[in-house]
């Protein structure tokens, strides 16, 4: 994805749906939107990169639902190693 005002806005939104379903998921509080927005897109890189790590490609229907579920499972992995690192 390039570096655009489109693609900036779309990390974004990706990333604040992601960090918002994973502490869901998590049961983790999800009051703050920039930790959201943090937590989903380093989700997004977390998973990309473990599916590459995997040579799994796109797929699912549409990007967007790739996408999110994608930054979901590497967020929700996220949290969880933040909480292993807690204690």
């Amino acid at each position: 994805m390039s570096f655009t005002l489109e693609g900036i806005i779309i990390w974004l939104i990706v990333g604040a749906v992601a960090g918002w379903g994973a502490s869901k998921l998590m049961h983790e509080p999800s009051h703050n939107l920039v930790r959201n927005i943090v937590i989903g897109i380093v989700g997004a890189v977390l998973g990309n990169a473990i599916l590459s790590l995997l040579h799994v490609g796109a797929f699912i229907i549409n990007w967007w639902i790739t996408a999110i579920i994608v930054a979901v499972a590497g967020a929700c992995l996220l949290i969880y190693l933040i909480r292993l690192l807690k204690k």
